[in-house]
């Protein structure tokens, strides 16, 4: 088992080190007296990956291959969820990152927007899309976290226990936590999970602080579901340890044009356990005429 996570790990790692001599280009734009950067690719409608807590725009340079033929594809580091630039003041809140995305979309030029998030980025992208119903055609909510809508899914226990599970203390707590996201657990090479330990390490409070934060907005989030207009697609895995289908069912109840998808064999990271699956899902969704 060792060898086979660890040869899946390093496939993964040349497809990733591929993307990097396609076309994707990088650029950057001012926030609040900050660079905010972002990968670039493709014409046509907009196409906005936005990512979780702990994560990058290059987690999506593989998906943005596949969807690089038919839209335009930014994928930007989303302030205070990124490993490699959070936030310089210490809050987290969905009034700054609104503004950011405001910011981001005005200063690329972008209409008729179709709006991916994923795990921690989904409660914004839902307040955002039902705040501004004229920026967001469509949205997809990927593995929406239900630990962190204790007030919404009766699950304050599970807040409480992922909250203590991601104050890691050792690179070992971290890598098995992440391992534990994946449907077949990846085995990366030590050095680089020693650099995304400490890049963590650094910014813990942050991140904790993030995750209250996420928490504190979902009285916000919820009521404000069936005031998005954009048709959502709601997609999660069969064995996601932080979205599960109930929770996916119950999002998709109180959204007034939403689609569920469970995938199967896959976990909380699908972009990496069913790459092709999530392209194909989406593709039909983005593809398909408007109401």
């Amino acid at each position: 088992m060792g060898f086979d996570s660890q040869h899946r790990a390093y496939k993964l790692l040349l497809k990733q080190a591929g993307s990097y001599i396609s076309s994707i280009k990088p650029g950057e734009f001012e926030f609040d007296g900050n660079r905010s950067r972002y990968l670039e690719l493709g014409d046509g409608a907009a196409l906005i990956f936005l990512h979780g807590l702990a994560g990058s725009k290059n987690q999506w340079r593989i998906l943005m291959q596949a969807f690089g033929r038919k839209f335009r594809v930014i994928a930007p580091d989303v302030p205070g969820l990124c490993l490699t630039a959070p936030l310089q003041n210490s809050r987290h809140t969905f009034k700054q990152l609104t503004r950011w995305l405001d910011c981001l979309i005005d200063t690329l030029q972008l209409t008729d927007v179709h709006l991916v998030s994923h795990s921690t980025s989904a409660p914004f992208a839902s307040v955002y899309c039902a705040d501004q119903p004229e920026r967001v055609s469509r949205l997809v909510l990927m593995s929406f976290p239900d630990v962190l809508a204790p007030t919404f899914s009766g699950q304050g226990e599970a807040y409480v226990k992922y909250r203590e599970e991601v104050n890691f203390q050792s690179m070992e707590e971290w890598d098995a936590f992440f391992k534990r996201s994946f449907y077949q657990p990846l085995e990366f090479p030590t050095v680089m999970k020693r650099y995304n330990f400490d890049k963590f390490k650094k910014n813990q409070d942050l991140f904790l602080s993030v995750i209250d934060d996420v928490t504190a907005h979902q009285p916000l989030v919820m009521p404000r579901l069936r005031r998005i207009q954009a048709r959502t697609l709601v997609l999660n895995g069969d064995h996601d340890n932080f979205s599960n289908a109930d929770f996916c069912h119950t999002l998709q109840a109180h959204l007034t044009k939403a689609r569920h998808i469970t995938l199967s064999e896959s976990g909380h990271m699908m972009v990496i356990d069913q790459r092709a699956k999530v392209t194909t899902a989406q593709n039909a969704f983005f593809l398909q005429p408007s109401i």
